[in-house]
């Protein structure tokens, strides 16, 4: 079907203005989307974080949304800052597929409106490599990694040996669980906290996001949150996303002192088995950084295969200058 540009208008959306059957609507018709795209992930930014805040970029046909781009806003100018997605979340646009659009055209209308807003940065996380037109409109591209699990290997497998940790698991006395309460919710972030103290960095997530993800997406199916128990103590636990056929392992941690019992094996297995009870293709295991080596060959024993996509970043010359200053 043909969409005269003629008669599209270019917007951008609080949150409180999106149509979300719209929006759904355009998700389901365009390829690529994913669980970053949902408006019900843009919503945990400003419930979590009071100096973010979600927008929708838009184009809209009068009667549908032929394309959008998820955004999240930080700050006030000049100290604007935007994502698609922001801290490692997939955005980039999404344009129906059922209509002919050149997506670098409709951008480049979206790129005015969300211009208006004079953000000293801009970052979209362009997973499917379709983008590419961005280093046209002044964005500088740099790769990052991922590793995903093909779900129909490992459905066609018994006791592999990409298993072999969540077998040893098991027979080791440790359960698999999903979280009942908020006390198992503090457990969980308190292993968080002792991750990241152990690598000298701050957690990036407030306990609230976390609270939001368990009360707002795993109540509407779009997560879950599983604990590795151990005569009855959370030694583990991961956070599960899930939308069309690809699941993700967002985040989770183990307690150092039980890493003998393989907790995070047998979270992987459960995430596995969660995911292909849901009809999951894809298991995507989260970034990959190189320097992570350890973490790159756990997830490479499961199968994992590496999996580069491109993240955009365009910001103004003194904005970039501060942020060479800062120390």
């Amino acid at each position: 079907m043909q969409a005269s540009s003629d008669v599209i208008s270019y917007r951008i959306l609080a949150s409180e203005e999106l149509d979300r059957d719209r929006w759904n609507d355009l998700l389901i018709n365009s390829t690529g989307g994913t669980i970053y795209h949902t408006a019900e992930w843009a919503s945990l930014w400003p419930a979590s974080f009071p100096c973010f805040q979600a927008a929708f970029a838009v184009a809209d046909d009068g009667w549908r949304y032929v394309a959008g781009l998820p955004l999240v806003i930080r700050g006030r100018f000049p100290l604007r800052r935007i994502y698609s997605m922001p801290m490692g979340g997939y955005g980039g646009l999404l344009l129906r597929s059922d209509i002919k659009l050149r997506a670098g055209d409709c951008f480049g209308r979206m790129r005015e409106a969300v211009c208006r807003l004079q953000p000293c940065l801009w970052e979209i996380v362009d997973f499917e490599g379709r983008m590419g037109y961005l280093v046209g409109y002044g964005f500088q591209r740099r790769r990052a990694a991922t590793h995903v699990l093909d779900l129909k290997e490992q459905e066609s497998r018994s006791r592999q040996k990409t298993k072999r940790g969540a077998v040893q698991s098991a027979k080791r006395g440790v359960e698999i669980k999903e979280i009942e309460d908020e006390d198992h919710l503090k457990a969980c972030y308190c292993l968080l906290q002792q991750r990241d103290r152990a690598y000298g960095q701050n957690t990036k997530y407030p306990y609230e996001f976390f609270r939001n993800i368990w009360k707002e997406l795993a109540a509407k199916g779009y997560a879950r949150i599983a604990l590795a128990i151990s005569q009855e103590r959370i030694i583990g636990f991961s956070i599960d996303l899930f939308h069309d056929d690809t699941a993700v392992y967002w985040d989770g941690a183990s307690h150092p002192e039980f890493r003998s019992l393989r907790p995070a094996d047998a979270l992987i297995q459960a995430a596995i088995t969660w995911a292909l009870k849901r009809g999951g293709r894809w298991l995507n295991l989260g970034g990959s950084p190189p320097e992570a080596q350890g973490l790159v060959r756990f997830k490479e024993n499961w199968g994992g295969r590496m999996r580069e996509y491109d993240v955009y970043r365009r910001q103004s010359v003194w904005f970039n200058l501060l942020r060479r200053l800062k120390p």
